[in-house]
């Protein structure tokens, strides 16, 4: 081969599939950029001074096992999306007379340049937004503020480059191994093949409701009555949770109204987070909102990608456990809301068709009944966001008054 060659078809390859690799850079960015945040503020020695800043040194350590566990989980769920669009691409490749060996080499063209521009981008937007929530810090703690970019510090920007740089090594090892055990026939056929319907595993069922014992609220919170014990409770609360999951995989069926509504969320239990006094596990919500605002660039009407039955999952379980996490289960009733509306529609569909025999609505779910109407896909983005920050509304009431 031409000396170049495999690079120079890498930076093709980018260029073209930039529509899947642009959120993939912007995604790692975001969540190296929070990265490197907790984990610098974690060994700022000027905060660790202050009164109080023991405690931020031990929140901080638990926001980076956090970070380090949502970024393998994140990382990774976005290598897997993207070498499934791109594997007829590759079964391409190889019909064209490419050895497996050297589509591996042009996927680690590919894969060092993203994660040079990830991390780049990463530790230079940390660096800036570090400065800010330092600032921010010092506010609340009625310190001294002190200008400048005093605390850049060699080590955290060395030691959150190469985390992130290992986990694109160890993903690009993975889709090593992914493209040498298929056949180029199965490449070919892979875009073909739509996503799978999550099966039951019963183990991992079994296990998850054990898992859960203890930590789902005992008592709900009634108008006038404050915070009541119910032994039903806890069952009231699991099926709220997988109702809420539900709900969110219906809605997958507007372009963007997951990723908008899931954002609209974390960024909402980000700022309650931080107002409750949990702070380090406001990093998960931001850094959540970071990646879905990556994703929201391509799932804007008219969508180009879907988040799919996997991401919806994840997005409501994020809103449900999140609140949850921190003792405020209530939290994602509001939160979801545009999700309860979406479902809550096909819910009354089917039981008022089974009731009378005819539909209650022209169409079902919401959106669906919207585009009937006549209304653009970006106008139904629109009104449901606005039934997003709707529901956040609500969920600050919430918080206040519980």
């Amino acid at each position: 081969m031409k000396r170049g060659f495999f690079l120079k078809l890498a930076r093709s390859n980018i260029s073209k599939n930039r529509r899947f690799f642009l959120p993939r850079i912007l995604s790692e960015a975001g969540l190296l950029c929070v990265f490197y945040i907790v984990f610098t503020l974690r060994a700022d020695e000027r905060i660790l001074q202050l009164r109080g800043g023991q405690y931020i040194e031990v929140f901080m350590s638990i926001g980076v096992a956090v970070m380090m566990l949502l970024s393998v989980i994140l990382l990774f769920y976005i290598n897997s999306f993207l070498m499934k669009q791109r594997k007829r691409e590759f079964g391409v490749y190889n019909i064209l007379g490419l050895e497996k060996r050297h589509i591996c080499r042009v996927l680690f063209h590919e894969t060092a340049l993203c994660s040079l521009a990830s991390v780049v981008l990463g530790l230079a937007m940390g660096t800036l937004f570090y400065k800010l929530c330092s600032l921010l810090i010092c506010q609340l703690l009625n310190a001294e503020i002190v200008l400048g970019f005093y605390f850049i510090n060699a080590r955290s920007l060395a030691l959150s480059g190469a985390f992130f740089l290992v986990l694109d090594v160890v993903a690009y090892g993975v889709n090593c191994v992914t493209i040498a055990r298929m056949k180029p026939v199965e490449m070919l056929s892979s875009a073909n093949v739509g996503e799978r319907e999550p099966k039951v595993k019963w183990p991992l069922l079994v296990l998850g409701l054990l898992a859960l014992n203890g930590c789902l609220p005992t008592g709900l919170i009634l108008p006038g009555a404050g915070y009541v014990e119910c032994a039903l409770a806890p069952l009231l609360w699991a099926v709220l949770l997988v109702a809420m999951a539900e709900a969110a995989r219906v809605a997958d069926g507007a372009d963007g109204t997951v990723c908008g509504a899931a954002f609209a969320a974390m960024l909402g239990l980000m700022m309650l987070e931080t107002q409750l006094g949990w702070f380090p596990l406001a990093v998960f919500p931001a850094a959540l909102a970071g990646a879905l605002m990556a994703f929201l660039l391509w799932d804007f009407p008219p969508a180009k990608l879907h988040p799919g039955r996997c991401g919806c999952l994840y997005a409501a379980g994020a809103i449900g456990c999140i609140p949850l996490c921190i003792g405020y289960a209530e939290l994602s009733i509001p939160l979801a809301l545009p999700f309860w509306v979406e479902g809550g529609m096909v819910l009354l569909q089917v039981l008022f068709c089974r009731w009378k025999g005819r539909p209650l609505f022209a169409a079902a779910p919401l959106h669906r009944w919207l585009e009937k109407r006549g209304m653009s896909a970006v106008n139904i983005f629109y009104s449901l966001c606005a039934l997003s920050v709707c529901g956040l509304a609500l969920a600050v009431c919430l918080a206040r008054w519980a």
